[in-house]
């Protein structure tokens, strides 16, 4: 074997012509060890087949680095999976995400180790692969892939840390039923069979601590809960076992939320198709509506790219995240996008050649994209997401630094917040977190009722409408009327879940009253929302009901009649409004958080007012007490506006 090698590399040389590639797979075979052996097979088994060493070339050449995490403890972890897979069935979502919190919060997985697929992946399994791939390049929603693009989107033998294993033939098999009684030659082919998968597959997402392995493929195909990362995993081993062009796209960091999010895509006649299993069928990326907004997007890639900032500035400082070659900036498939202009970079030693746009994640400023410092001391960081807010900096011995203060990029262009000291304004403050939650929790209480009656039939019962103004913090309903009531009730709009926090009742001399809790509340599927959750008097605990049902409602007997002042409620709530006897500090960016003092929370007005905010500041509300929802906010037209 070895006296066929030298042909090998003489038949590349002619192959890639003046390029680097041949080097590039020297060094590879050289890193490869013992195991070189096994890899110089795969070259010989395609010696006289061109194109197959071709993808042989490619997956040995962009295999550097690439590993398996594992040890011992893999083990338990796979009989977790194992068994969280067999209860599935007969456990609802909310038992199965506490099963698995309890499982996992044990699972240290301490002694991982890399396994480098260099130094232990065997020939036949690289045979496997690329005979496999080529087989289903020929699917008619592949074939007319270019080379570049097959070797991307349907050749790679691993997604990302998980044990190597033979999943072609095993997902052959499991999901063979998804092409049945499907037209392969008809144009919507690969559309029915994505929909297929979604039918096939109802899962449910649950976010477990980060930095867990990859569930290998054997245990992959059997989830039905687990993280959105998993499931993209999932459906590209699919699409790989079907010849479906498959990849993954991520953002790092949500613009305007905490974390960032990875979903499937589809590469189809060379577009970008967004799919994730269960919901539907793949549909263009640019059409998909995120709940948050993107500042960035990447896909990964097996080959390393060239023009990553990790290949281009190698021998440089770089944040962790711009370590990784293997990504791809594809944001303008998803998005508009402006490029990012900073002037007057602050003159800092040691700054290097780059600078950053960098996101708040709740806590911390997050860099998600870069770009050059030019001349004149000043930056470009081109084609991100807006509008949103971003801090420009440096990355300096391992630090993130401000370079310049936050700069608003929306239609306009770029306005830099810049705190204007001898121009203070007073801001009224209602939340300390962005409302869209909150606001979509009290949509879910419009068109209920409450009413106050004398009888356990409420007969002629006086009745007090849920008006549309309704807010997201305690409201209160005026009851004072000098008669005394024993019974009291909230009716949800017919056909509604019925979602409702608390319910408060108080008395002429403005004590709460308590009674015994009555109603029909009912829900089969949820043990966890019950009736008694709305007079616990915590925020966010909260009841539903049956929305199959017209004939729920929810309530008090108070035990005798009691001149009733008010009721006050709460409808589903986040918990990031201004909360009574609890402790706020407000803080503006000033290059870096200043205090501008602190203040408790009161029942009565449920706001916070301070006199003393620069004008043109971007701004952050902590609670010092209880909570980790806090969010960066501009104040403009007496609102506070959330980025």
């Amino acid at each position: 074997m070895m006296k066929i090698i030298p042909r090998v590399i003489i038949l590349l040389l002619i192959l890639f012509s003046c390029k680097k590639e041949p080097d590039h797979l020297q060094d590879a075979l050289n890193e490869s060890g013992v195991n070189r052996s096994e890899l110089e097979c795969v070259l010989q088994h395609y010696q006289n087949d061109s194109i197959k060493l071709r993808a042989a070339f490619f997956l040995l050449f962009n295999m550097k680095g690439l590993h398996t995490l594992d040890g011992n403890s893999m083990d338990v972890f796979y009989c977790v999976m194992d068994s969280l897979r067999k209860s599935t069935d007969e456990m609802n979502v909310f038992d199965r995400r506490s099963f698995y919190g309890k499982v996992l919060k044990g699972s240290s997985l301490s002694d991982l180790q890399k396994k480098y697929d260099l130094n232990q992946i065997k020939a036949s399994d690289l045979t496997r692969r690329i005979d496999h791939a080529f087989k289903v390049w020929k699917m008619p929603w592949a074939k007319d892939l270019s080379f570049d693009d097959f070797c991307e989107y349907l050749l790679p033998h691993r997604v990302g840390t998980e044990v190597l294993e033979n999943w072609e033939q095993d997902y052959s098999d499991y999901f063979q039923s998804l092409l049945d009684h499907v037209d392969l030659d008809s144009d919507s082919a690969m559309y029915k069979v994505c929909g297929n998968l979604s039918e096939k597959i109802k899962w449910n997402t649950y976010s477990y601590p980060v930095n867990m392995p990859n569930i290998k493929p054997s245990i992959l195909k059997y989830q039905k809960i687990g993280t959105c990362e998993e499931f993209a995993n999932l459906f590209v081993f699919v699409g790989r076992t079907f010849g479906i062009p498959a990849a993954i796209d991520f953002t790092p960091q949500w613009a305007n939320h905490s974390m960032g999010h990875v979903w499937s895509v589809v590469i189809h006649n060379n577009e970008t198709l967004y799919y994730m299993i269960g919901e539907g069928v793949p549909r263009p990326a640019h059409d998909k509506r995120f709940t948050y907004k993107l500042p960035k997007v990447y896909r990964r890639t097996y080959g390393i790219q060239s023009h990553s900032l990790a290949m281009l500035a190698s021998n440089e400082s770089l944040p962790l995240f711009f370590r990784n070659p293997r990504m791809k900036d594809v944001t303008e498939e998803y998005i508009p996008t402006k490029n990012l202009q900073v002037e007057d970079l602050n003159k800092v030693s040691n700054k290097g050649k780059r600078i950053y746009a960098a996101v708040f994640d709740d806590k911390n400023w997050i860099p998600v994209a870069w770009g050059n410092i030019e001349k004149k001391n000043k930056g470009t960081i081109p084609n991100i997401g807006y509008p949103a807010i971003y801090l420009p900096i440096y990355y300096i011995d391992g630090q993130c630094v401000a370079a310049q203060y936050p700069v608003r990029l929306d239609e306009q262009g770029c306005h830099s917040l810049i705190p204007e000291k001898e121009k203070l304004q007073t801001v009224v403050l209602k939340r300390k977190f962005m409302d869209n939650r909150a606001w979509e929790f009290v949509e879910m209480i419009k068109g209920g009722r409450f009413q106050v009656a004398d009888n356990i039939n409420f007969k002629n019962a006086k009745e007090f409408g849920i008006p549309d103004t309704v807010g997201y913090n305690y409201q209160t309903i005026n009851v004072s009327d000098g008669n005394k009531y024993r019974y009291i009730r909230y009716i949800p709009l017919a056909n509604t879940t019925g979602c409702i926090a608390e319910i408060e009742v108080y008395s002429k001399d403005d004590i709460q009253r308590k009674g015994k809790i009555i109603g029909t509340y009912t829900h089969t599927s949820d043990t966890i929302h019950g009736m008694e959750k709305v007079f616990d008097g915590k925020t966010l605990s909260y009841a539903i009901c049956n929305k199959e049902r017209n004939d729920q409602w929810i309530g008090l007997d108070l035990g005798e009649p009691v001149e009733v002042s008010k009721i006050v409620y709460l409808p589903r709530s986040d918990d990031n409004f201004i909360k009574d006897r609890e402790l706020y500090e407000l803080f503006f960016w000033d290059n870096k958080w200043t205090s501008l003092g602190k203040q408790m929370g009161n029942k009565q007005t449920q706001c916070l007012v301070y006199d003393n905010v620069p004008s043109n500041s971007l701004l952050l509300l902590r609670n010092l007490t209880k909570g980790k929802e806090e969010r960066i906010f501009t104040y403009e037209n007496g609102q506070q506006v959330w980025w």
